[in-house]
């Protein structure tokens, strides 16, 4: 037996286009992105999904939406993935690495907005 793909799944298997896999997550709802991230399944799916969300990552585009829909994938597929030596060996610290570098990247844009306005602020006073 074959392995179904939804729009998800054969965006991210078949097509291996990012932009247009960021399209789909930017322009489905919530019901939507839930029901095709419940679709995947089976190898080639959830590696290229985990792929697909480390360079996304490393991107820094669309941080929070991409942190949402990750955080559902891992939810979702966490028993899946645990099984998979490549995924759990390869693919889910690559994922984290990338994961920490774009929050550090954040944090030090958060940060130095803040130091700026506290400065604002403070010679306004």
């Amino acid at each position: 037996f074959g392995v179904v793909l939804g729009e998800l799944g054969r965006l991210l298997v078949v097509e291996k286009d990012d932009g247009a896999t960021a399209s789909f997550f930017r322009t489905k709802g919530a019901s939507e992105v839930d029901y095709e991230i419940r679709l995947l399944s089976g190898e080639r799916s959830l590696r290229a999904a985990c792929s697909y969300f480390e360079r996304r990552l490393a991107s820094r585009l669309d941080f929070e939406l991409v942190e949402a829909h990750l955080a559902l994938f891992l939810r979702l597929h966490a028993s899946e993935l645990s099984q998979d030596h490549v995924i759990s060996n390869q693919l889910l610290p690559a994922l984290q690495r990338a994961h920490r570098q774009s929050w550090l990247a954040l944090r030090t844009r958060f940060d130095m907005a803040l130091a700026l306005s506290s400065h604002l602020l403070g010679q306004q006073l």
